[in-house]
């Protein structure tokens, strides 16, 4: 069963999996770009999100401010599992 989406889920996920460095506990509204989500933090995203929250977002439905912060990509994959 897939774990609920938020934002403290997205943190956990961010942090657990080391996509964005951060030498301080990621905020909800942290800048992930300034962070390093680069291309290829983002695909390890995508992948483990989908794992996790059984969500598949394409990487041609994200746009740079899907990627500003943990409360954007929370909104975005919510958004995305409400039309599954």
């Amino acid at each position: 069963m897939p774990a609920p989406i938020s934002v403290e889920a997205i943190i956990q996920l961010l942090s657990e999996e080391q996509i964005v460095d951060c030498d301080e506990p990621l905020k909800p509204e942290s800048n992930l770009l300034a962070l390093g989500m680069d291309s290829l933090a983002l695909m390890q995203f995508l992948l483990r999100s989908e794992q996790v929250f059984g969500v598949t977002l394409r990487p041609e439905f994200l746009r740079q401010e899907h990627l500003t912060s943990p409360a954007a990509l929370a909104v975005l994959l919510s958004n995305q599992a409400s039309v599954l």
